[in-house]
């Protein structure tokens, strides 16, 4: 999800004082929050592509998280004009199922050795 302009203005100046308060560097504002929140909801995505796909269709894993995220994306463009979509959203969504996929990879290869 990537928010209007006007409600980051609204929204990135009292974040930012929270997270700071909390003890975050200054550096970690909203769009550092929404790209790691992007990355973070489709880890998952690529473990359980992986996971639960035929073992010659698991390199897809990447790929399909792509074209989800580019799918979202576009039914945001056409359908939710009060929302804007994002190639940053489709970059951060993309990363997390690459993440999630080198997940199961590892999973898979721990699961294998005796």
């Amino acid at each position: 999800m990537h928010l209007s302009t006007q409600d980051q203005e609204r929204i990135t100046p009292a974040l930012r004082a929270e997270l700071q308060r909390l003890g975050f560097p200054g550096w970690v504002d909203y769009d550092f929050v929404e790209f790691s929140a992007n990355i973070v909801m489709f880890v998952p995505f690529g473990v359980f592509f992986v996971l639960l796909a035929p073992r010659g269709w698991r390199w897809l894993a990447p790929a399909v998280g792509f074209f989800l995220s580019t799918l979202i994306e576009l039914t945001q463009l056409v359908f939710l004009p009060q929302r804007v979509a994002s190639l940053y959203d489709v970059l951060a969504n993309t990363t997390g199922a690459l993440i999630g996929t080198g997940i199961a990879w590892l999973l898979l290869a721990a699961r294998r050795r005796p």
